[in-house]
Parts: C-alpha cells; structure tokens; sequence
C-alpha cells in the first residue's frame, strides 16, 4: 500500500515542556486517513488509520494535546486523540477549490490558521 506522508507533527508540541510523546499523527492523501504511530516502536498503531475527509495534506495538534485539526478538501477535520475518532463534519474553510495547503494553531489554542495557495491568503 503506498501513503503519501504530506506532514507529521508530534503530538507533544506546545505541551509545555519538551518531553516526548508516543505517537505522531501522519494523513495520508492517498486514502484520505490518518495513520497513529508508535514513536517508541515506529509501528502503526491498533485502531489507526483515522478516516478524515477527502485529499488530508496536513496536521496540528491542539496545545493541549486532546485534538488534532486536519486540513482536508472540505476544510479542516477535527479528531479527539483520546478517541482517535473525527468529531463531526469538516468545518468549511473558503471555497472548495480555493486549494487550502497548511494548518497552525496559535500557542494559546484559540486560533487555528490554514493557508491558501489560490488565493495567496491565510484564512
């Protein structure tokens, strides 16, 4: 099976101090998932991969750690990570073919940014 790895972002980022944690979440663009992986083991883990929405080309987590924001074809995607299930429907971000290509989330976790290829904006 071939993934295509279009971002991987530790889900230990702004969680205070540096320690590591022992997954990373990896979207697959392929099929439109998100693989878990063991970082101690580098193996996938059970249960993974995550279905997200169609063409996922990256991710960040929240700085608490308890969710990860997907950018997907219909907007972003939002997973819990303690259930490692999508919450909802995508929220829609721009028009559908605005060609959305990155995701921040503010250190404080109260903003989420994506940015726009198209339309050479940060939405």
């Amino acid at each position: 099976m071939r993934i295509i790895l279009a971002s991987v972002i530790l889900s230990s980022l702004f969680l205070g101090t540096a320690s590591a944690q022992p997954f990373a979440y990896v979207v697959n663009q392929g099929s439109n998932d998100a693989s878990i992986i063991n970082t101690s083991t580098n193996d996938i883990e059970f249960g993974s991969p995550i279905s997200v929405g169609e063409e996922p080309n990256a991710i960040a987590i929240a700085p608490d750690g308890k969710l990860a924001y997907v950018l997907v074809a219909q907007g972003v995607a939002i997973v819990d990570t303690t259930t490692n299930r999508q919450i909802g429907s995508p929220i829609s971000v721009g028009a559908r073919d605005t060609n959305l290509n990155g995701i921040a989330i503010t250190p404080d976790g109260t903003r989420i940014l994506v940015t726009n290829w198209n339309q050479e904006s940060v939405e």
